[in-house]
């Protein structure tokens, strides 16, 4: 029997709109990628920061104006469909939903195979 195939892996860039209210929609965007961190899909993600702001800057977290993901899929259209149920998407008040980003990528570190 053969050994399934890996997941591929992508990294998705996302701008956030004006004004957007992350803090409204943030502990159900957590919610909602907790099963994707557990069973390792998500690989890392985080907020993205203008430039010349450093997350150890008192106001980063006020700063916020994006996200990246590194993803685990087996498709684009599979990423896709993770995004377009987050609640920073669904809200229509966080994600500049033009700005999306899905890019397909080969992982080094950590999984150097």
């Amino acid at each position: 029997m053969a050994a399934p195939s890996p997941k591929n892996a992508f990294h998705i860039h996302i701008l956030d709109i004006p004004l957007a209210q992350r803090a409204k929609h943030f502990a159900a965007h957590i919610e909602r990628l907790k099963p994707f961190v557990e069973s390792g899909a998500i690989i890392a993600a985080g907020a993205l920061l203008p430039d010349g702001v450093v997350m150890s800057d008192p106001s980063s977290v006020e700063r916020r104006n994006g996200s990246v993901v590194f993803l685990r899929a087996e498709t684009a259209e599979e990423v896709w469909e993770i995004l377009k149920n987050d609640p920073f998407y669904t809200s229509g008040e966080v994600w500049d939903i033009s700005s999306i980003k899905v890019t397909p990528i080969m992982l080094g570190v950590p999984s150097l195979n």
